[in-house]
C-alpha cells in the first residue's frame, strides 16, 4: 500500500471530520462550521454534501481521492463497502 504524505493525510483527516460532522449536522451546517465561509447548496441537492480538494500538479490526486473514497463511504455513508463509478477524460489518464 502506498503511504501518503503529511499534507495529504492532513488533508483527507479534514475530509474525514467534515463527512462526520455533515451527519450530526448536516451539509450546510457542516460546510460553514469547517471553513466559515458560506454554503452554495447544488439545486435539487440541498442537503448533499461536496468538496473540493485542491492538490498541485503531482501532489497525489489519484491517489488521495482512492482515499477519499473510503473516507466518504466510512463517514458519510457509514458503510463498509460502496460503489463508485470514476470517469476519465482519456485513456492516458486511465492508464496512469
Amino acid at each position: 500500500m502506498l503511504q501518503l504524505r503529511e499534507y495529504q493525510q492532513r488533508s483527507l483527516d479534514v475530509l474525514a471530520e467534515y463527512f462526520k460532522s455533515t451527519c450530526l449536522y448536516g451539509a450546510k451546517k457542516a460546510f460553514v462550521l469547517a471553513t466559515e465561509r458560506p454554503y452554495h447548496a447544488v439545486p435539487q441537492l440541498e442537503e448533499m454534501p461536496y468538496v473540493c480538494q485542491r492538490v498541485p500538479t503531482g501532489g497525489g490526486k489519484t491517489l488521495m481521492a482512492t482515499y477519499a473514497l473510503g473516507i466518504a463511504a466510512r463517514d458519510y455513508l457509514q458503510s463498509d463497502r460502496t460503489v463508485c463509478l470514476w470517469l476519465a477524460p482519456s485513456n492516458t489518464i486511465v492508464d496512469q
